[in-house]
């Protein structure tokens, strides 16, 4: 519910936004080695002393796949930014607890499985026009 800034590293930030109940998802997470441009989060598969400290790791970022995650059999999430309808579309996570912020928190922080599913592009397009 409070921002919690990295300006000072992973090490610090994660810690504390744990100390304030958040559950903590590795969001696009590069492989190790991967030297592209949006590697910058490649740290969360090659330094080991985060897992800990996340409970999720984003497998899918709309139709990016981070195969080592499902390789390292860590507990997934699908995700994605959505900055206008079209972005729906991809893989999601259906998480199997109470429509309220504390329980899909909750729900999230344990290793309990999640359900992945793909919204398709031409289903979203019917529904909306419905």
């Amino acid at each position: 519910e409070n921002f919690v800034a990295v300006d000072e590293g992973l090490e610090e930030a994660l810690p504390k936004a744990l100390d304030q109940g958040a559950a903590i998802v590795a969001a696009h997470p590069s492989p190790p080695g991967d030297e592209s441009s949006r590697a910058r989060t490649q740290r969360f598969g090659a330094d080991s002393t985060l897992a800990p400290l996340v409970h999720r790791y984003e497998l899918f970022n709309r139709n990016q796949l981070f195969p080592w995650v499902a390789d390292a059999t860590l507990p997934p999430v699908a995700c994605g930014d959505v900055h206008v309808v079209a972005d729906l579309a991809g893989w999601r996570t259906l998480i199997p607890c109470a429509r309220e912020q504390r329980a899909v928190v909750e729900y999230l922080q344990t290793s309990l499985p999640v359900f992945l599913t793909r919204l398709e592009p031409t289903l979203l397009d019917d529904e909306l026009a419905a």
